[in-house]
């Protein structure tokens, strides 16, 4: 039994946008092969549009940072300009690495701030009829002020994913989306 077939996640609602059951497979399998067993996930509760949740995959001495993963950005297609259509970068999901020592397991703010941060641009696509991608900043608010006290921190730099080996993360399914 897979990670998604223990949560619940292989279902259609209408008015979402979510993957099939072969295209979780695929993901899940690429996920393992990149980065390793998953061994949480930070499950949304609420889920309007796409259920967007983070796969969460523990420090090991041969890496040892927090690799937190969305899983459901993807499934909807992005407004892509024509002018670069071609690069193919209408679908995306987010990787976010953290320091071994941070608490996923706090409700602080200051510990939850980088999943809450992923939440928000996991959406920016679907809210404002647009795309997100390799470039791209996103600041915290309009007032630009640090994302928590802990941190000066308030903008995000969008980078092309990598695994630990500074590969590029590039999925194909099986359906020919990338």
């Amino acid at each position: 039994m897979s990670i998604f077939d223990r949560f619940n996640l292989k279902r259609r609602k209408k008015g979402m946008y979510l993957y099939t059951e072969q295209e979780l497979d695929e993901y899940e399998a690429y996920i393992e092969e990149k980065f390793g067993k998953c061994d949480k996930v930070l499950h949304e509760i609420v889920s309007p549009d796409i259920h967007l949740d983070i796969l969460v995959i523990s420090p090991t001495n041969e890496s040892p940072f927090y690799k937190l993963i969305t899983m459901g950005v993807g499934a909807y297609r992005m407004n892509v300009p024509k002018e670069i259509s071609s690069y193919e970068l209408e679908y995306a999901e987010l990787i976010l690495y953290l320091p071994k020592e941070w608490d996923l397991n706090s409700k602080d703010e200051q510990d939850y701030w980088p999943i809450r941060i992923l939440k928000i641009i996991g959406r920016i696509s679907i809210n404002s009829n647009t795309w997100i991608g390799f470039g791209h900043t996103i600041h915290g608010n309009e007032n630009m002020t640090a994302f928590a006290e802990n941190t000066k921190q308030n903008t995000i730099l969008l980078l092309a994913g990598c695994d630990l080996q500074y590969n590029r993360l590039d999925l194909r399914l099986k359906n020919g989306r990338r």
